[in-house]
Formats: structure tokens, C-alpha cells, sequence
């Protein structure tokens, strides 16, 4: 792997959740932006229009880290009546295409494996994962 990514998809769900994040999430380096925000997401000004949706973000550890690496747009996983597990390890796969992904190659099967190296494409399966809504 190029570099220990938030998520570590060589755990499984409940490791990442229970241990994580990870990498560069954990070197308690805080990344302020100097620059005034020129975005505008929600009616919120923000400094980028690209954040991190709810898959990798598990739980309040993930989100603090990654609003302390300045992102501004961090949204949390889902919140279901009950608890419901995540699908089984492996749940993000790395996805290797010779040259773009076209209509024509997306027609075709596909080599996806935990070989994680550049350029890297990822596709994953979580299964709406939720603890219970008390936590």
C-alpha cells in the first residue's frame, strides 16, 4: 500500500470502527487554512466544495480527525433504528483498468483485489452498516 489510508481496508468494518482512524489521521497534526473560505456548500461559506462522504467516516473519531485535517464537509454514516452489521471483510477493493474506465471496459469484467498501488481506483460494499442509535 502507498501510504496507510484513514480507513484500512486490510481490517474489517468493526477493527476500523474499534481501532481506527488511522495514517495520517492519527499524527496529531492539526491543518488550519489561513485563506478566507470561498465556497458556499448548504448556505455555509466552507474552503472546498469536495469533503468526505458518510462510508469512511464511522464514527465522531473519524469525523474530528478529519475536520482537524481541514475538511469542512464531513458527513456521518447512517443512523438505522436498529443495529445492522456491515457486509463481511473485504469491504473496499482496489479496481485495476488498463487506461480509462469506459462504457465499453465497465461491460467487461474487471480485475479487483487488496492490491492497493498506483494509480489506484477503489470500489467498496458496506451494507448501510449501524450501531444502535443510542450510540
Amino acid at each position: 500500500m502507498l501510504k496507510t489510508p484513514f480507513y484500512n481496508p486490510h481490517k474489517s468494518y468493526d477493527e476500523n470502527y474499534e481501532l481506527g482512524p488511522f495514517g495520517d489521521f492519527t499524527d496529531g497534526k492539526i491543518t488550519k487554512i489561513k485563506s478566507p473560505a470561498k465556497f458556499e456548500a448548504y448556505g455555509h461559506k466552507v474552503h472546498s466544495p469536495f469533503g468526505i462522504p458518510a462510508g469512511p467516516l464511522l464514527n465522531s473519531n473519524f469525523v474530528k480527525s478529519a475536520f482537524e485535517k481541514g475538511f469542512d464537509i464531513c458527513v456521518y454514516k447512517t443512523v438505522r433504528g436498529q443495529s445492522y452489521a456491515s457486509h463481511k471483510h473485504p469491504n473496499v477493493i482496489a479496481v485495476h483498468t488498463k487506461g480509462d474506465l469506459t462504457i465499453e471496459k465497465a461491460k467487461l469484467p474487471v480485475v479487483a483485489d487488496e492490491n492497493f498501488e498506483k494509480p489506484l481506483s477503489i470500489t467498496n460494499s458496506f451494507g448501510v452498516p449501524s450501531k444502535d442509535p443510542v450510540i
